[in-house]
């Protein structure tokens, strides 16, 4: 058996007018994680997920799903897959009860209970008799979340899973797809635009950018790659920053919110701030605010799309 839930092999995607969607991608993801897929639109993420699902067939190189090649003969993997790709949709004169119903016979789902205890599941008892048309954008990826799940799918494969959900919406499904993973060992490929949410919930991200895996880090070694810095406020900024240089530290200056603050990235203050605070207390400078800082997952994204950017400009 397989220990991968997903590899593919230098897999290709090139359309007609040589545009390259998806440029010999490797990828190896492992049964039970929560594997996050990055990228600006356009960047190549959701033809990446019909590939994989077999829903276009790539240019060249494949896919496998639990070692198995996905193909037009690979009809029986779906029964171990769900999958959300793009917007949500649904039969809108059905309602969503009926929806789930047709799902159930579909994929020969035959406990009887399924479809209440999904309906449960994903809190949509109030909308259950409601045509599936008439229900919010939120409420119509909720139903397209509770097909995806009932027939138990060892995979999850899922594009924007928190569209169109609310705030508390969005933290029922982290705590959803979470227990899934940590329970029942599913394994969840899921590409977002919420990067907060992935930062909370994803045990290991891929950055894409035009069609090119260009990182891949797990969450430890997402830490380790973060930029760090100490952020310094004080009421005389330009005296913070005179004492600062003659210790021979290299602030640079940034307003946030309005407010003049200073960053230090030299690894003198980050691994001892209370020395920089004695500093500028001696020089009649003390601190308003000291704190040490993390670059957050989509600052991180940002800078290293911008640098890829910058240099093949």
């Amino acid at each position: 058996m397989s220990e991968l839930a997903i590899a593919t092999h230098e897999l290709t995607k090139r359309y007609r007018g040589d545009v390259l969607a998806v440029d010999r991608v490797d990828l190896r993801v492992a049964r039970g994680e929560i594997y996050a897929f990055l990228g600006l639109n356009g960047a190549g993420k959701s033809t990446m997920i019909r590939m994989l699902l077999g829903m276009i067939r790539p240019t060249a190189g494949y896919a496998e799903l639990f070692g198995e090649r996905v193909g037009t003969g690979s009809t029986g993997l779906w029964r171990r897959v769900g999958h959300l790709v793009e917007s949500a949709t649904a039969y809108p004169d059905l309602s969503v009860r009926d929806n789930l119903e047709v799902a159930c016979r579909l994929a020969g789902v035959e406990d009887h209970q399924a479809v209440e205890a999904m309906i449960e599941r994903l809190a949509l008892e109030q909308y259950a008799d409601r045509r599936a048309g008439t229900v919010s954008l939120g409420n119509l990826q909720r139903l397209a979340l509770a097909r995806a799940l009932l027939h138990e799918p060892e995979l999850l494969v899922l594009d924007e899973p928190a569209n169109g959900l609310d705030p508390a919406g969005v933290i029922e499904i982290r705590e959803l797809l979470r227990s899934l993973a940590r329970d029942r060992g599913v394994t969840v490929f899921m590409s977002s635009h919420i990067l907060g949410e992935v930062d909370q919930l994803a045990t290991r991200i891929g950055i894409v950018h035009r069609g090119r895996l260009i990182e891949e880090l797990d969450s430890v070694a997402l830490e380790r790659h973060r930029d760090r810095r100490l952020e310094i406020g004080a009421r005389d900024p330009e005296a913070a920053e005179r004492a600062l240089r003659a210790a021979g530290l290299a602030p640079a200056r940034r307003s946030v919110a309005g407010t003049e603050l200073l960053e230090l990235r030299d690894a003198r203050a980050l691994e001892a701030p209370d020395e920089i605070a004695r500093l500028l207390v001696a020089a009649g400078v003390p601190p308003t605010h000291l704190a040490l800082a993390r670059e957050s997952l989509e600052e991180h994204f940002i800078r290293l799309t911008a640098e890829i950017a910058g240099a093949a400009a």
